[in-house]
């Protein structure tokens, strides 16, 4: 087991990035992979492969920020909660 990193082929995404041992993300910056990280919070450090991931990369932020406990971009996306906190039953943008 690794103490604070790990590469794997294939994972549960959605469930990973919801984890809270999760630090950051490393993305090919495909949009479901962007999409997912911002829905759970976590910062993504861009890894383009190949098509329109390059456009998706230059809008994000790289390694050396998303792992700063510190660093503004990082604590701006743990305001996504509020995101889904309103979209969850009960939330001001719930409907039923």
């Amino acid at each position: 087991m690794a103490s604070i990193g790990k590469i794997v082929r294939w994972v549960p995404q959605l469930a990973v990035l919801s984890h809270p041992a999760m630090g950051g993300f490393v993305s090919h910056c495909g949009w479901n992979s962007i999409l997912e990280s911002i829905w759970c919070g976590m910062p993504i450090a861009t890894w383009p492969l190949f098509a329109e991931q390059q456009l998706h990369a230059f809008q994000l932020k790289g390694i050396r920020e998303l792992m700063d406990d510190k660093n503004e971009i990082r604590n701006r996306f743990k305001e996504f909660e509020k995101c889904k906190a309103a979209i969850e039953e009960g939330g001001s943008s719930y409907e039923y």
